[in-house]
């Protein structure tokens, strides 16, 4: 078979055309990951305690009626009753650290009197009172008169959280005075002495009862929560690693014991689970206080499934260029040296083939949205379409390439963050819950591994401990 002369020309071009493009792979050279270094993580946790059943135990173990009497032959003689109140509690600022609670105690009295002007023992062995006597009474058939007991405890925590308290009596009010007019007498302030007297040892029972509280123990409680690992699911297991612990804010709110727990960590993610990392509780220690706090955590984003995202949006596309058509086919993401990626992109058309790409990604804050600003052809591949078709080696492609490789991470960084609160609210034991609440989350940096893209990120919440 012959072929004209004018047709030969023709056929070559065509044949040229028809050529395959297929440029060298680029080289993966990826460096080892190492992690920045990093800043501690302060976890500010609010804790409530409830301390009624200490104050119950020190209300009743002093009696709740006291009765007493002083007999004399010359001047008053009384016999009294006095009946308290269940005591009252109020929390208040105190001095430094030192957390002040007022103690109130409400109570009623009755007292009998009786006055002698004068005794003798001539008429026999023992004084008898020789005018006639005077009788007076208090609250004795008729309302019991009123009084008002205060007391002081200023609680203190020390570094090893034990619980030192101090109450003291403060001020006894006599609501309803006992004046005794018909023999000009003030019963009140003997009334107060007396009353003072046989309060004596409640100042030293509501001590006993603070002291006795295991604010150690609690906090046992939660540091141990810390340093085991929490299970989370796709993302392995969560390790807060505290290293060091305080205590601020001692405050009450009723019946109930408020403080705040500062923990030091480094909290990180590992998809395995490691070794047993309990560490013994350490002794208080000054810690600055920041709100809530703050975790940083790296998510694995694989190149297989970014791979998948862009031919979800880039396959069966076509691009337009100098009267010549290609149709992108298929993409695929890997790993490069330098913190790049690869993109390998295949296409048929007035040219088949594929083309290699690399692009630096960057995370924009206000889309949540990976990109890649500088995406342009790899070096073998922009040799290869300089030789056979100069006419690839064109902007509009790598522009359409780019478009189509931007990944949302709305879904992702949500979902992390969804999942991290579901493990943060939990029922350690009986007496201890956890309610935790994730409030943001931010990409600090990002960082190409050889088969993963980490992206490095930032969570910050709020934890609190509820203690039964």
């Amino acid at each position: 078979m012959k072929f004209s002369k004018a047709i030969l020309p023709s056929l070559v071009l065509f044949l040229f055309s028809c050529k395959t493009i297929s440029p060298v792979s680029p080289t993966i050279a990826v460096s080892e990951y190492i992690p920045p270094v990093q800043k501690v993580s302060v976890m500010n946790i609010p804790v409530e305690m409830e301390m009624k059943s200490y104050f119950k135990a020190a209300d009743e173990a002093v009696p709740y009626e006291f009765k007493g009497k002083e007999q004399n032959c010359e001047d008053v003689s009384y016999d009294y009753k006095f009946n308290r109140n269940p005591i009252k509690i109020e929390g208040k600022a105190g001095r430094n650290s030192a957390l002040e609670i007022g103690i109130d105690i409400e109570g009623k009295y009755a007292l009998n009197l009786n006055y002698c002007a004068k005794c003798t023992d001539i008429f026999s062995s023992a004084p008898n009172c020789v005018t006639p006597r005077i009788y007076a009474s208090c609250g004795v058939d008729e309302p019991m008169r009123r009084i008002k007991v205060e007391y002081t405890t200023e609680v203190d925590l020390k570094n090893n959280f034990k619980l030192e308290s101090k109450t003291i009596l403060k001020d006894i009010i006599p609501k309803d005075k006992c004046a005794i007019t018909v023999f000009s007498y003030n019963a009140t302030p003997m009334l107060i002495k007396e009353v003072k007297g046989a309060l004596k040892d409640l100042s030293k029972q509501i001590d006993k009862e603070i002291e006795a509280l295991e604010i150690r123990k609690e906090v046992e409680s939660i540091w141990k929560t810390f340093t085991t690992p929490i299970a989370i699911e796709n993302y392995g297991f969560l390790y807060l690693r505290p290293e060091k612990i305080g205590l601020e804010d001692l405050k009450m709110k009723g019946t109930k014991l408020n403080f705040s727990v500062l923990i030091e960590a480094f909290p990180k993610v590992s998809l395995t689970k490691e070794q047993d990392l309990t560490k013994k509780l350490p002794d208080l220690e000054k810690i600055k206080s920041e709100d809530g706090f703050n975790i940083n955590l790296d998510l694995i984003a694989d190149y297989d499934s970014l791979s998948s995202m862009i031919n979800r949006a880039l396959t069966g596309k076509t691009i337009d260029i100098k009267k010549n058509k290609i149709i992108l086919q298929k993409a695929k993401i890997y790993g490069a040296s330098n913190q790049q990626l690869s993109i390998e992109v295949e296409f048929i058309g007035a040219k088949t083939g594929k083309m290699f790409f690399l692009g630096t990604p960057v995370f924009n804050d206000s889309l949540q949205e990976i990109s890649f600003p500088d995406l342009s052809f790899e070096l073998e591949t922009k040799n290869a379409l300089l030789k056979s078709a100069k006419w690839l080696f064109n902007d509009k492609i790598t522009k359409m390439i780019q478009s189509y490789t931007k990944f949302n991470m709305t879904t992702v960084l949500d979902g992390s963050k969804k999942k991290i609160e579901t493990q943060l609210n939990q029922k350690i034991n009986e007496s201890i819950s956890l309610r935790g609440k994730m409030k943001d989350v931010r990409v600090k940096s990002i960082y190409p591994d050889s088969k993963n893209l980490i992206i490095q990120t930032n969570l910050k919440g709020s934890l609190f401990v509820d203690i039964k």
